[in-house]
Order: structure tokens, then C-alpha cells, then sequence
């Protein structure tokens, strides 16, 4: 084994003191007398009872195409009867502990083909296949059981191995198959050999006190020696843990004097140096301030004068404005009394054509009822070369014409050729 380190040393030194005060101090629960399967079930599957090794829930659920289901390597009802069949609360402890642990149970997603074969198991029809792989599982899990020594004592495996064995003859020869050279404690040595027997057919009344006796002063030698190293080792990294802590304590405290030491120093230097610049400071600061006043004399006094300025401007301009406003109202004025007379011009235009068109109709009224009028004068007193009657008919619209001397004329003169007329 290689050494540890010191910082190691005393990690495991502190870690081992916390853990034995917690012990100390921390008592375990105390496990109901008798249990059913469903109450194993829910008190191993929490933090109080379980621990930090449970199983965790089903990644799918029963919702799932292929939902999984949690499945027991020793079966619930074995630990059952285990629990149930002991008074020691620490062996209840460490049964509700492996029952929904990671040592026991797994996520299998074929539930009702491993519970056929747990039955087949119990009523001995099991096939070489099914027995097979129910074998690998309870070596598995009693491999667990004897594996993690911190969670679970011998004690508990032995009892757990006893009951299984009972449970029917298959489950008896998977205990007998067991190795004893993996399972060297003289206790589960004792359950290996009487599951031999019965398998075997001879009596189970188990070894001889002799070589009873023999296993178990070996095995309490065994336990005493790991006991004295784990304690020597235990007393090794505390005095090497308070050592370092000593050491690590005076070299901690060296550390704070010299810095205590340079800080006063630098603190002490940054009080002069603070001193030095108040004076220079306090100089410049009157300086700075004088300037500032100044310019700040200066700077108000142009504001005052850009304001009178600006002032003496508005009445400077105030006049030009008034003109300038003045001679746009006049203009405004005379742009709109100039559309008013070109409306009034262009109105007293439209109504001079309008009057000369109505002249010129009255006129050529007066001429055309003037021609009527003189054309049915005409008619009447029968002058030559007008319209006559045309003689051998009765008709008033028959004419005959002599001449267009007095007839019907046009406007320009000329003769109204609108009438028909047939000449004689």
C-alpha cells in the first residue's frame, strides 16, 4: 500500500472523527417487528431506510412501448421471511437496506418472464436455462451482500443464505454451489455445507463442536488482528493529522504576524505618503479652486453680456419684423384682390358671350319670322315668280314655279332651294 501524503493523513484523520462523533451522536432508526412485502417495498425504496445505494426509479414507464419493471435478484418475499423470522434490529436494518438496493435489484423490461421463472424456481419445474440465469442473479447478489462489508455484517448474509436455502430445493442447490473459496467466513462456510448436505441427502446437523469451535476462534483472531491494524492505523493518522494540523497551525500564524508586520509597515507608509499629498493637495486644491472662480466670473459675465446682446438684437429687429409682416399682409392682400378681379373679369367675359350668343339668336329669330312673314305676303297677293298654285290639282302644297324673282331667298341672298317645286 503507498503512503499517504500528509494533506491525505489528515483528510482521513478529520473524516474518521467526523464519522465517529456522528456515530456517536446519530442512532438508527428502529425497524418495525414484523413486516408485509408491500411495506419492504416502499421502506427500501426511501433515503431514511435505503440510503444513497437504492435503485432509482424506472427509466420508462408503464406508458412505454416496452415499459420497465424493477426485479428482484432475491426475491421480496424471501427477504420477507427473513425479516420476519429474526429479532435482530440490525439484521432488519440491512435487509430493508438490500432489498431495492443496486445490490439486489436492476431495471428489467421482460417482468412476467422473470416472475415465471422465480415460480418455476419454488415449485421445481425450472428448466437448466431458467435455473441458469436465476443462479447468476442470487450469486450476484449475495456476492454483493459479502462484498460491501460497510453496509451489510455477515450476520445478515448467513440469515438471508438460511431462509433462501428453505424456500425450496432449487434455490438449495444454488446455495450449495456457492465457493467457499469466495465466501471464506467461517458462518457462510456453515450454510455452503449444510446446503451440500441436504443436497447430498445426509444429515444437516452441521460440523462437529470441534471444528466449530475452530472456525470461529479463527475467525475472531481473524476479526481482532483487522481490528488492532484498523485501530493502529486509525491512531497512526490522527497523530500524523495533529502533527500537520500543528505544524500547518504555527506556519498559519507565522504567516498572519508577517502579514500583520507588512501591512502595518505599508500602512504606515501609505499614512506618509497620504500626508504628503494632503499638503500638495491642499495647495493645488486652493489653486484649483481660485481658477475655477475666476473662470467661472468669466463665464458669467459673457452669459450676461450674450444676453444683452441677444436682447439689443430682438429690438433692433423688432421693427423690420413689424415691416417685413406688414408687407406680407399687403401682399396677401393684393394677390387676393387680384384672383377676386380676374374672377369678376373672367365672369363679365363669360357673360359678354353669353349676351352675344342670345343676340345673335334673337337676330337670326327676327330674320327667319321677317322671311315667313314675307314669304306668306307673297303667297297671298300671287306676285310673279313666287310659288303658284299648280293648276289642274286640289292640293294646297302643289306649286308651280315661274321664277325665283320675289321668292324665297337665304340670309346671304341667295335662293332657298329647301322647297320642292315642279316646274311649268
Amino acid at each position: 500500500m503507498a503512503a499517504l501524503t500528509e494533506e491525505e493523513q489528515l483528510n482521513l484523520a478529520l473524516a474518521l472523527s467526523a464519522s465517529e462523533a456522528e456515530a456517536t451522536t446519530t442512532a438508527p432508526p428502529d425497524p418495525p417487528a414484523t413486516i408485509k412485502g408491500h411495506q419492504l417495498r416502499d421502506m427500501s425504496e426511501t433515503q431514511k431506510w435505503g440510503g444513497t445505494r437504492r435503485v432509482g426509479p424506472n427509466t420508462r414507464s408503464q406508458a412505454d412501448a416496452n415499459p420497465q419493471n424493477k426485479c428482484h435478484r432475491v426475491e421480496n418475499a424471501t427477504l420477507v421471511r427473513a425479516y420476519n423470522s429474526t429479532t435482530d434490529e440490525s439484521i432488519k436494518r440491512e435487509i430493508i437496506k438490500f432489498n431495492m438496493s443496486k445490490d439486489n435489484c436492476f431495471h428489467g423490461s421482460n417482468n412476467k418472464a422473470h416472475t415465471a421463472m422465480e415460480n418455476a424456481m419454488r415449485d421445481g419445474t425450472a428448466s437448466s436455462e431458467q435455473f441458469n440465469r436465476k443462479a447468476d442473479m442470487l450469486l450476484s447478489a449475495i456476492s454483493n451482500l459479502n462484498h460491501y462489508k460497510e453496509d451489510y455484517s455477515v450476520k445478515t448474509v448467513a440469515h438471508i443464505l438460511k431462509t433462501l436455502k428453505a424456500e425450496s430445493p432449487l434455490y438449495n442447490k444454488v446455495v450449495a454451489d456457492l465457493k467457499k473459496s469466495s465466501f471464506t467466513h467461517p458462518d457462510i462456510k456453515a450454510q455452503i455445507d449444510e446446503a451440500r448436505r441436504q443436497e447430498e441427502g445426509k444429515p444437516t446437523q452441521g460440523p462437529s463442536q470441534a471444528e466449530e469451535q475452530e472456525d470461529r476462534s479463527l475467525a475472531l483472531a481473524l476479526e481482532l488482528h483487522e481490528q488492532e491494524q484498523e485501530q493502529e492505523r486509525r491512531s497512526q493518522a490522527v497523530r500524523k493529522g495533529w502533527d500537520t494540523r500543528r505544524r500547518n497551525e504555527a506556519a498559519r500564524k507565522a504567516e498572519v504576524e508577517a502579514a500583520a508586520k507588512a501591512e502595518a509597515a505599508a500602512t504606515q507608509e501609505a499614512d506618509d505618503r497620504s500626508l504628503a499629498q494632503a499638503l500638495d493637495l491642499d495647495l493645488n486644491e486652493r489653486e484649483r479652486r481660485s481658477e475655477a472662480a475666476r473662470k467661472g466670473c468669466e463665464t458669467r459675465r459673457n452669459k450676461e453680456e450674450a444676453a444683452g446682446r441677444g436682447a439689443r438684437a430682438k429690438v433692433r429687429e423688432a421693427p423690420r419684423a413689424a415691416e417685413a409682416e406688414a408687407e406680407a399682409q399687403r401682399r396677401s392682400s393684393a394677390a387676393l384682390r387680384g384672383w377676386e378681379t380676374r374672377r369678376e373679369n373672367q365672369a363679365a367675359e363669360e357673360a359678354a358671350v353669353l349676351h352675344q350668343r342670345r343676340s345673335d339668336a334673337a337676330l337670326r329669330g327676327w330674320e327667319t319670322r321677317r322671311r315667313n312673314q314675307a314669304m306668306a305676303a307673297g303667297f297671298s297677293t300671287g306676285f310673279p315668280g313666287h310659288l303658284q298654285p299648280h293648276q289642274g290639282f286640289t292640293g294646297s302644297s302643289q306649286f308651280a314655279y315661274s321664277g325665283f324673282n320675289g321668292g324665297p331667298t337665304k340670309a346671304d341672298g341667295t335662293p332657298d332651294m329647301r322647297f320642292k317645286v315642279n316646274r311649268r
